[in-house]
């Protein structure tokens, strides 16, 4: 039975997510896999409790980039919704109506959203429940006043007839400042995904379906041999080394791990490197 070095890739927008593991010719037996590029399978489960789903978010998330808006729903005591269903079917609502307005416009919505709360034991709430929602913004003029607008979002968080409507809560809306391209929003992806906050089991994240889904690549077997591997994860340098194998890429996360049955596994993350443009 010989056993070999595996690369599998993911790929969404601009962003590359790597893993190298050991793997032999008896799990391949097992499992077929993929011979042509695809979509990577949407998880049905929508909870940061199981990993597939919260790793399918971070790839989501990785197409929302500057200038794009971060906004937080929140109610008041009028509208606060009595169970986290309720709450889904409001903020059904609030994308429904934004959709509508945005279609005069000829703009699109793309979003990706995690509703955020706390129940005791009893079901009861201990916080206040909420949503994060990222939006793009879908300008093609450099004022960005032709796409989604802070006006579009604050008149469809509202309720009522025409000349009653009333806020449902605060609106807090941020523009998405990407302070370094390599990591781009990295931290605020782990800021909505921090923790094991929710209720298991509740669907607690959900996403747009004309959002950018992440590509799954054709696995590539035996780049590197297991003993390459393992000096690589053993010496102070992987990510340097690394990084001479994907130089179109720059990587800003890299974790080695090793377990006695599966031996190493090296977990990349990597941003498309870009071209400079030679000044005549």
């Amino acid at each position: 039975m010989r056993s070999f070095v595996r690369e599998k890739r993911v790929t969404i927008s601009d962003f590359q997510e790597v893993n190298l593991f050991n793997r032999n010719d008896f799990q391949d037996m097992a499992v077929k896999e993929p011979r042509k590029k695809q979509k990577v399978t949407q998880p049905k489960n929508q909870t940061f409790n199981d990993k597939k789903s919260a790793n399918y978010f971070y790839l989501l998330a990785q197409q929302f980039k500057q200038g794009d808006f971060h906004i937080t729903l929140t109610y008041n005591a009028l509208f606060l919704p009595e169970t986290p269903e309720l709450a889904k079917k409001e903020l059904d609502n609030f994308f429904r109506r934004l959709k509508s307005r945005l279609q005069k416009k000829n703009v699109p919505l793309k979003f990706l959203a995690v509703t955020e709360y706390k129940l005791d034991d009893e079901g009861n709430y201990t916080q206040r429940i909420h949503h994060h929602v990222l939006i793009k913004r879908e300008a093609t003029n450099k004022a960005k006043d032709n796409g989604v607008t802070l006006e579009d979002i604050l008149a469809c968080w509202m309720k009522g007839t025409r000349w009653k409507k009333k806020s449902m809560g605060i609106v807090e809306t941020d523009i998405i400042q990407v302070l370094d391209e390599t990591q781009g929003i990295e931290d605020l992806v782990k800021y909505l995904t921090k923790g094991n906050r929710h209720k298991k089991g509740q669907r607690i994240w959900t996403a747009s379906r004309n959002l950018e889904r992440p590509m799954e690549h054709p696995k590539r077997d035996r780049k590197f041999s297991m003993r390459k591997l393992a000096q690589m994860c053993l010496s102070n340098s992987l990510k340097e080394d690394l990084a001479k194998e994907y130089i179109e890429w720059d990587i800003f996360h890299c974790k080695a791990f090793y377990s006695e049955y599966d031996g190493w596994h090296v977990k990349l993350r990597m941003r498309k490197r870009k071209r400079k443009v030679k000044k005549k």
